[in-house]
Order: structure tokens, then C-alpha cells, then sequence
């Protein structure tokens, strides 16, 4: 621990004191670029201000306690007063014509630590060469007050990583919520929707079989009344009726067939035209995909071709429109096609389609289709789109 505090002081002691070796150094070569040799005042006058600077005091105290400049024109010297020295000199020692020599012969900072009166002082000797000139810049610090710095700085450190540490850790917390209730509640909203459709197929069902005798009436009462060309347009309708309900159930897979109650429903009440067809399904196919994936897919595009529809007709027309559901399975690769029989989409806007915030629409909010696309690619399958003047399709394919 004390080796790691000692390698930390040096290493701020090199920062912190290269800036001002850097300035002395500017601050001799300016004014021998003036061709003025800076006197004893003048270098005294500088060090004095860099005592006095925000950057050398901390808690009211000076760091560097004293600032010397020698000047070195060779090694020949035995004691640091034969050299041209500039500052006061504070705290003299034996040693210091040792490290003051080694600064210039390794050029190299050079540091050691000693008491002086009762006082730890920290001093660093650093070669600097200006136009030629060799020096040996040596500033004497308060080595208590340099390690509290230190120290400071360390706890400083560690409070400000504990802080970002627990907010992160809130922000992790409160997205991992978010994630989790949304979670939730689009699982909700699905299980929802199915409850709902469901209850209506079944209600259809329970009516139908309620139904049952009073067909069986009107039909014998119109075989009795020999009136066969309405007792055919009679059994037409009830058979469509029936068989509508039986592709629902032949579906096999209660996720789609859910969809496909609740979207029949919608198609109704926007005067719709809405028609499904599934060939070769077992409802094994899917269980690969997520139902809430399957109905994500299925749903927006049925309501894309929903939306494409109401914009381009009016109530009066509309019934002449058709939105058509498809699936079927051949070898191992299931298809689901959504075909609406609306206007053809340009083909300079087909590769932007998917492209997330674009949309045609007029009040589309551009998410539906890429919201689709993000989907299909997450279950490994594919997406497309054909479109020309009898209508527009996309296409979805999963390998089973």
C-alpha cells in the first residue's frame, strides 16, 4: 500500500511539476528569443507567482514549498554553490548535489524523500534544456500535504464510481421493470384478445347447433311446398355459414384461429370483404414460433391491408374490396400470404417499406410493417412484398 501511495505522489508530482517546468522553460526561452538573459529578480519574481497559484495551494497550504533553478554548463562542479542558482534555496541537503547530477547525466527526474525540522519534504530535481542551456529545475513540497491530496483524490474516486455504480443500478432495475410489464402486458393483451374471440366462435357454434331444429323445419317446409329453387338458395347460405365456421376449427392452432375470429369481426364492421384459406396444417408447424410472435406477424399486416383499404375507398364502395388470408405448408417450409386487392404500392417505394417511421399512409405512423419485419427476422424467416395493379401482397416464409 505504501509503495502504491508512493508510485501515485510521483506520478502527480511528474504532471503537476512538468507544467511548471514547461513554463519555466517557456519563460527563460522568451526572453532569450528577446535576447534578454532573465536576472535573479526575474526568475525569483515568476517562482513567486506560481507559489501563490490556485494550483499550488490546497486547504489553504502551499504544495511546493520552495522553487531553485541551476543553471549546469558541466559536471566539474563538487557543491551546488558554484553553480548559477536562481531562488532561495530553502531546504539545503548533502545529498542534493548527488541527484542534481544524476537529472543531468540520465536526464531523468530525480525525487527522494527526508526530514528537515521536523518536516517531511518531497524533492524533485528536472533537467531542462533551453537554446542549449542546461538546468536543473528543484521544487520542495510538503509530502503530508501531497499524500491528504492523494488520498483525497482516491476517496473522491471511489465515492464518485460507488454513486455511478447505484445509479446504474437503478436504471437497470427500472429498465428490467419496464421490460418485465410490458412483457406482461402484451401477453395480457393477447390472452385477452383470444378470450374474447374465442367466446364469439364458440357463441356462433352454440347458436348454430340452437338453430339446428328450426333449419330442419324450413327445410322440410319448403320440400312440402315444392318451392326447391328457394329451398337451394336456403341450403347455399346455410352450408357457406357452416363452412365458414369449419375452416375456423380445421385451422388447428388456436392462436391463429383467435386472429382470425377477431379480425373477421373487424372486416364486418368496416364492410370488408374478409377471406381465410389454410391447406395442410397440423398446428405442430408452429411450435417453433411464438403464438404471440404469429399473432404480431398476421395482425399487422391483416390491419395494413385493413388501413390501405379504408383509405383508398369510400363505405359504398368498399364492399367490392378483399382482404385475404393464406396459409399453407409445402415440404418443409410454411407460407402465410396477406392480399388486399387495393392500389398498387410504386415500385421505387417497395425497398422502403419495412424501413422503420415510413409509411404511405396519411395518418400511418410508418411502425407496423417494420415492426413485422424485425419480428419475422428474429424467427429466422423471411419477408416480402409484390404489388401491381391488381393488388399488393406480402408474403411471409418460415422453415419447420
Amino acid at each position: 500500500y505504501m509503495e502504491l501511495t508512493k508510485k501515485a505522489l510521483i506520478d502527480e508530482g511528474n504532471k503537476r511539476f512538468g507544467l511548471v517546468a514547461e513554463y519555466v522553460r517557456y519563460y527563460i526561452g522568451n526572453a532569450m528569443d528577446h535576447e534578454r538573459i532573465p536576472t535573479s529578480e526575474d526568475i525569483s519574481g515568476q517562482f513567486e507567482s506560481l507559489m501563490t497559484s490556485v494550483v499550488n495551494v490546497y486547504d489553504g497550504k502551499r504544495l511546493t514549498l520552495d522553487f531553485t533553478l541551476y543553471q549546469v554548463k558541466d559536471l566539474s562542479f563538487s557543491n551546488l554553490n558554484e553553480l548559477a542558482r536562481y531562488g532561495d534555496y530553502l531546504f539545503p541537503d548533502e545529498r542534493d548535489n548527488k541527484y542534481l547530477k544524476d537529472a543531468i547525466v540520465n536526464n531523468k527526474n530525480q525525487v527522494y524523500t527526508y526530514h528537515y525540522n521536523d518536516q517531511e519534504i518531497e524533492k524533485y530535481f528536472m533537467p531542462l534544456t533551453v537554446k542549449d542551456n542546461r538546468y536543473v529545475l528543484l521544487l520542495s513540497s510538503d509530502y503530508k500535504l501531497m499524500t491528504d491530496v492523494i488520498y483525497d483524490q482516491v476517496f473522491f474516486y471511489i465515492f464518485t464510481i460507488i454513486i455511478c455504480s447505484a445509479v446504474f443500478a437503478v436504471l437497470c432495475y427500472i429498465v428490467y421493470y419496464i421490460f418485465i410489464k410490458y412483457k406482461e402486458n402484451a401477453v395480457m393483451s393477447v390472452h385477452s384478445e383470444y378470450k374474447g374471440s374465442m367466446e364469439n366462435l364458440f357463441r356462433t357454434i352454440r347458436e348454430q347447433r340452437h338453430d339446428y331444429n328450426n333449419h330442419l323445419c324450413t327445410v322440410h317446409a319448403f320440400v312440402t311446398l315444392k318451392k326447391y329453387d328457394d329451398l337451394q338458395k336456403y341450403v347455399e347460405n346455410l352450408v357457406g355459414e357452416t363452412d365458414e365456421i369449419n375452416d375456423i376449427l380445421n385451422i388447428d392452432c388456436p392462436a391463429i384461429i383467435a386472429l382470425v375470429q377477431a379480425k373477421k369481426s373487424q372486416a364486418v364492421s368496416n364492410n370488408i370483404n374478409f377471406e381465410f384459406q389454410f391447406f395442410k396444417f397440423t398446428g405442430n408447424e408452429f411450435d417453433h414460433i411464438k403464438a404471440i410472435d404469429l399473432v404480431k406477424i398476421l395482425g399487422n399486416l391483416i390491419d395494413n391491408s385493413f388501413e390501405a383499404i379504408k383509405e383508398n375507398t369510400t363505405k359504398d364502395n368498399r364492399h367490392l374490396s378483399i382482404v385475404k388470408l393464406t396459409g399453407k405448408k409445402n415440404g418443409r417450409k410454411i407460407t402465410f400470404t396477406v392480399y388486399n386487392n387495393g392500389p398498387q404500392i410504386p415500385e421505387n417505394e417497395l425497398n422502403k417499406i419495412f424501413a422503420s417511421g415510413y409509411t404511405t399512409k396519411k395518418h400511418g405512423s410508418g411502425l407496423g410493417l417494420s415492426i413485422v419485419k424485425k419480428i419475422v427476422d428474429k424467427n429466422n424467416g423471411f419477408l416480402f412484398v409484390e404489388s401491381d395493379s391488381y393488388g399488393t401482397s406480402f408474403i411471409v416464409e418460415f422453415s419447420v
